[in-house]
């Protein structure tokens, strides 16, 4: 996803930005770091020195869940949309593995992925989810497509 911070000012062509880069770790975005990240964007954002904010999350989460962090209110009753908007949410597709994991029998939990104990989705579920969440996307990257025609 990627948000323009309001009040930012005009970028000049070839203009040098700032580039930080910030982790958190130890949870799901969606769930258990859902605070922590609507927090950080808020003090990046509020410090008015980036035009734009990317957030890159892992493989299993779900994009409407991240993109519902800009509606949350912290416990001051501040919004991220008060400082910034939701301009592209992104969907990548890994290609290769699709079918694969479309007909995959296995659950999350088999592939280390659980998003907690007693999580008993499948494999089959979290990919139709993520789907189904990124028809709101506004662009969808297919990554790799060429290695399906390397297969045949």
């Amino acid at each position: 996803m990627r948000g323009g911070c309001k009040d930012s000012g005009v970028a000049r062509p070839h203009a040098v930005r700032p580039v930080l880069q910030v982790e958190l770790s130890n949870g799901c975005i969606c769930c258990t770091l859902r605070e922590d990240l609507l927090s950080t964007m808020i003090a990046l954002a509020g410090e008015g020195r980036f035009d734009y904010l990317l957030v890159e999350s892992t493989g299993i989460s779900e994009p409407l869940q991240v993109a519902e962090v800009f509606t949350f209110a912290d416990a001051e009753g501040r919004q991220l949309s008060d400082y910034c908007r939701l301009d592209t949410c992104v969907t990548v597709v890994d290609a290769f593995n699709f079918s694969r994991d479309y007909n995959s029998r296995a659950s999350l939990a088999d592939r280390g992925m659980a998003a907690h104990t007693g999580d008993e989705r499948h494999v089959v579920d979290l990919l139709i989810d993520q789907v189904r969440a990124g028809r709101g996307c506004q662009l969808w990257m297919l990554q790799g497509w060429g290695l399906l025609f390397a297969r045949v």
